[in-house]
């Protein structure tokens, strides 16, 4: 090529360069303006930071919410604004021991959300989700409160409706809840611990107690009856003997306990029972096993089945409780209402 030539390219390519420039700026500005300018529709929901720092994890011990883990620090506050999703979060913390409390607050445009949880067994938290534009139908708001020595309680509100559960165990709680209330629960439960699974365990304890009321008879507990009530005996010895039986029932034993109606009990019944059931309690995450054999000796377990509505689970769930009570068959189908209560299943042991 000569260098004419040359040069008359350069000049031609340079002629034309500007204009297929602005053509090739304008075709990648014009659709990041249209994006930029298009409203988001939704806001993703902000995972808590203490569950994204892995701060502490919760899982169900003994039928309660409890932590699975909780990160060795010192005492802390750490506060978070997220401005793209216009969220706050503020968390305190105050650790000297084994002791450890945890103080959470998370408020955005979709959710709101404070937490409360110390070691001596107080675990609360009021979460509030709020309806987007496109997105109606889903506002609801649960609260939570959970003590060592109070019931659990559980409130939830949804279309302007509150129900209140309150039980010592969150799965009669959950037995007890439609599927709306249910899946806010565990939705909720499930964002403050995502490895926790409540709703696939608690679909799982249902179907194999559902299994048992149908087609199982239910155990021999007359036995159990006879050794409680031996524990009222005046002599030490058999007092002390009975004590020792009743302990190698195991783990399943504390179903049971918490299905007697206290004031049939002396004192001295209801202080070594208490003592009993103390000690059969482990710190271990519920297993389905474990959440089965305990549960299935509580007569409010079948109190609660047998109130779902389903007539064929009704009757084994009646079945059940006359065995834990010592009635003969076919007594509670005869005597009881539509709808149960508490009162009606107790064990009484007079």
């Amino acid at each position: 090529m000569t260098v004419y030539s040359t040069f008359s390219l350069r000049i031609h390519v340079l002629k034309y360069w500007p204009r297929n420039f602005l053509l090739l700026l304008l075709l990648v500005l014009i659709p990041s303006f249209a994006v930029a300018q298009t409203p988001v529709k939704d806001v993703e929901l902000l995972e808590p930071f203490i569950v994204r720092m892995n701060w502490i994890s919760f899982d169900v011990i003994n039928g309660r919410i409890g932590t699975r883990y909780i990160r060795r620090m010192q005492s802390r506050s750490l506060s978070l604004h997220h401005a793209t999703l216009a969220a706050d979060e503020h968390a305190v913390v105050r650790a000297r021991g084994s002791e450890f409390s945890l103080k959470y607050e998370l408020t955005s445009p979709r959710q709101s959300l404070q937490l409360q949880y110390d070691t001596s067994g107080v675990f609360q938290f009021d979460y509030q989700r709020f309806d987007s534009k496109d997105d109606s139908g889903v506002s609801y708001r649960i609260n939570m409160r959970q003590s060592q020595t109070y019931p659990l309680e559980i409130k939830i509100t949804q279309l302007n409706q509150t129900r209140i559960y309150q039980s010592n165990q969150i799965w009669l709680a959950m037995f007890a809840m439609p599927v709306k209330d249910r899946q806010c629960l565990t939705d909720v439960l499930g964002r403050l611990s995502p490895r926790l699974d409540l709703e696939l365990r608690f679909t799982e304890v249902l179907e194999n107690l559902s299994r048992i009321a149908l087609y199982q008879r239910g155990g021999d507990y007359v036995a159990i009856r006879s050794l409680i009530k031996q524990l009222n005996s005046p002599r030490f010895t058999e007092r002390q003997l009975a004590d020792r039986e009743l302990r190698m029932f195991g783990r399943p034993l504390i179903g049971f306990l918490n299905g007697i109606d206290q004031s049939t009990l002396s004192t001295e019944q209801r202080v070594r029972l208490r003592r009993i059931s103390q000690s059969l309690i482990s710190g271990e995450s519920d297993t389905l096993e474990q959440v089965v054999t305990s549960l299935r000796m509580n007569p409010i377990t079948w109190l609660v089945l047998a109130n779902r509505g389903d007539l064929v689970l009704r009757r084994g769930a009646l079945a059940q409780i006359e065995k834990l009570k010592g009635l003969p068959p076919g007594t509670l189908q005869l005597q009881l209402p539509q709808r149960l209560i508490a009162a009606d299943v107790k064990i009484r042991l007079r």
